[in-house]
Order: C-alpha cells, then structure tokens, then sequence
C-alpha cells in the first residue's frame, strides 16, 4: 500500500518498489474503490498476458465501461495527444448474452474464456502487469501528461514499446463511489 497525493505519483512509487523485489513476476493494481470476486486476479493470470484488466465502469452520470480503443493522436489544447474512446459496443454485446439479474450484479467472475478482448487502453484500477513491461519501459510508467489520466498515458506509452492490452469482460468488478452528504441532505 502506498500513499500519495498524486496518484501517477503513487503508481510510480509502487512499480518501484515491485521492481525492487527480483522474484516479483506480476503487479496487480487494486484500487481502494474496486470491488473483486475471490478468482479475479487468478482468472487474468489465467490468460497470460503482459498487460490485463478486469471490466468496470466509471462513476458519475454516465457508467460508460473503462475499457477503451485507441482512436490515433488528435489535437487536444493545442497539443498532439492519444485519444481513446469507451468500448460500449462490446461491453453491451458481451453482458447481453450472459443470464444474470441485471438489476443486481455488482462484480462476479464469469466461467469461460469468451470474455478477453484485445483493447487500446483501460483503467488501472485493477490491472494486472508482468514485470518485464516495466523492465522495458523507463521511469516514469504513470503521469498526466498524456492529458487523459495517467491510465491511460502508461497504455500509450505501453502499446508505443510493442506491448498488446488485453480486457476480460468476464472478471466483472465494483467501482465504489461516495455520494456527499451535506446541509441539503440533512434537511430534505
């Protein structure tokens, strides 16, 4: 566990410290606000993948999922960035075809191996990553200024040193979120 008030920062710090432990062969980013079933981690090294993520969706209005396909560089702010958009066509074809109340699923591990998808980028959330990508890559795996989270700049920066990101749609998670409670609250 590692704390810091930048999370890129707090990332780096952790990769560091993975790195710093020579029989360490995988890192698995689990944050604070991710809900697992028991058999996610071992279900994505199952698949034997340099770089994977399990599916969840963003908080806020929009539960848009954080698996997303790199869509080239764009000008963003006056600056030539990478650019992702969410893969919401697979995710919805994906959790179509599955038999569960949708009304109550949280985060399961589903049986089988038709949920891995080759992807652009993903949230770190919970991602799983064997050590040689960091090995391959030089410090600073995590920062914002890619301009679009410092997820998504390690994926950049990732598939620019010939590594593939991989997603298993069938290792569903929970993303925790905190609704203010204030004054209104209180006397509504």
């Amino acid at each position: 566990q590692v704390s810091s008030t930048l999370i890129a920062d707090g990332r780096n710090k952790v990769v560091e410290t993975f790195l710093s432990k020579p029989r360490a062969t995988h890192l698995l980013f689990l944050d604070s606000d991710i809900i697992c079933s028991s058999s996610a981690c071992s279900k994505l090294l199952s698949h034997n993948k340099e770089i994977i993520s399990g599916l969840y969706f963003q908080r806020g209005q929009h539960q848009f999922p954080t698996i997303y396909h790199y869509t080239g560089n764009h000008k963003v702010d006056g600056k030539i960035r990478p650019t992702f958009a969410s893969l919401t066509d697979p995710v919805y074809d994906y959790l179509g075809k599955k038999c569960f109340p949708q009304s109550s699923i949280t985060y399961a591990t589903i049986e089988g191996t038709d949920g891995l998808i080759k992807i652009g980028g993903c949230g770190a959330g919970f991602l799983l990553v064997k050590r040689e990508v960091f090995e391959k890559m030089s410090f600073r795996w995590f920062s914002f200024e890619a301009g679009s989270g410092e997820d998504l700049y390690f994926c950049d920066k990732a598939r620019k040193h010939g590594f593939e990101i991989w997603a298993d749609m069938s290792v569903l998670l929970g993303h925790l979120r905190l609704d203010p409670v204030g004054a209104s609250q209180f006397l509504t």
